[in-house]
């Protein structure tokens, strides 16, 4: 029998306790997480320890242990409005093209 531990997936204000196991691919979990909290799994991105968590991963895969905390942040890529501007800079090496989104929200992409 596969072990268990308990992880924390963390959003906004909410804590959910959530007991897997070990091998359980943590898709599963992430699927579970936003049908309960009624957000749209492809504007959520999961991260441990600042980094993402492909849905493929597990428990084991990553090392984690019991109590540990995933967080469970929207990805809020795009806006209806935005501005795009592109500029030509030399590197000493020939010319790069650098390009610059700005959304309404003011995240740079």
């Amino acid at each position: 029998m596969c072990p268990q531990i308990t992880i924390i997936l963390k959003h906004e204000n909410s804590v959910v306790h959530v007991k897997i196991r070990m091998n359980t691919k943590l898709g599963e979990v992430y699927a579970a997480f936003c049908t309960h909290k009624a957000l749209a799994i492809d504007n959520v991105m999961f991260l441990f320890g600042g980094r993402p968590i492909p849905p493929d991963d597990t428990a084991e895969s990553l090392g984690l242990v019991d109590g540990d905390e995933i967080f469970a942040m929207i990805d809020q890529v795009g806006n209806e409005e935005s501005e795009e501007e592109e500029e030509t800079v030399g590197n000493g090496q020939g010319r790069v093209k650098r390009r610059r989104v700005t959304t309404l929200g003011g995240r740079v992409v």
